[in-house]
């Protein structure tokens, strides 16, 4: 008898299905990650972390590139940084408000 285990292959990451962003963030993934407490957790966590480690003091300027729905940006802004933030999907903004 021949014993075989079956692996389910792993499932590609975004970036290796899509080409571009803006057609993986769109309609139910994208409400779901700009509604994520977990994300938004995580995301400030990291952040805090970073300007732990960098010794970062505000007021200092901050850019913030695919800054998303602004998990990392708000925590930044209420420390007294000044954040530009730029996103390529327009919909992380208005889904999120932060327009």
């Amino acid at each position: 008898m021949h014993n075989s285990i079956f692996v389910s292959p792993r499932k590609n990451p975004p970036e290796k299905e899509y080409s571009d962003p803006r057609d993986y963030f769109d309609g139910d993934v994208l409400t779901s990650y700009v509604r994520s407490k977990s994300m938004m957790n995580i995301q400030e966590q990291l952040i805090l972390r970073a300007l732990q480690l960098s010794g970062a003091h505000s007021p200092s300027l901050v850019l913030d590139l695919g800054m998303g729905a602004g998990f990392s940006s708000v925590p930044l802004h209420l420390k007294g940084f000044t954040v530009i933030g730029i996103e390529l999907i327009w919909d992380m903004l208005v889904e999120y408000s932060i327009s």
